[in-house]
């Protein structure tokens, strides 16, 4: 069982991971939490596998957490969600530990690395989430 903690101070996008996780038999949502203050408790009471962090939120950005949870628990993966103008956020998580990214917002049908890379927002726009990214680094970068 692979242990995920969703952090994104967006609740349709916290609500729609959490669902769409639990339905795989091989994945537990530890928790859902909506700042970075709350994501270090979290992974003090839960201990997660993967962390899917927003890189920005409230009180403590997903930067700041990743070099903080990656110094008490490296073994941890992180997993930063984004959207296109946040070059150097990534940068910098990546920097201090992150695994990897995943976008946030590419539209259905739209050219480019969406369906491949990316997971889509929710909403007016149409758009869906696609998490080919993530179950490539399911089966290759986290060990059950």
């Amino acid at each position: 069982m692979i242990k995920v903690l969703i952090a994104d101070d967006q609740e349709l996008i916290r609500e729609s991971l959490k669902i769409i996780l639990d339905s795989k038999p091989d994945i537990e949502v530890t928790d859902a939490v909506s700042d970075g203050l709350e994501v270090i408790r979290s992974v003090r009471e839960n201990k997660p596998d993967i962390i899917l962090l927003d890189i920005r939120m409230p009180r403590l950005d997903g930067v700041s957490c990743t070099k903080i949870i990656k110094e008490g628990y490296p073994d941890i993966k992180i997993i930063i969600l984004t959207t296109f103008d946040d070059d150097e956020y990534v940068f910098n998580a990546l920097k201090y530990g992150a695994s990897g990214y995943l976008f946030k917002r590419y539209k259905y049908g739209q050219p480019g690395r969406g369906d491949k890379y990316g997971i889509s927002g929710t909403g007016n726009d149409k758009s869906r989430y696609c998490f080919k990214g993530f179950k490539v680094f399911l089966k290759t970068g986290c060990k059950q």
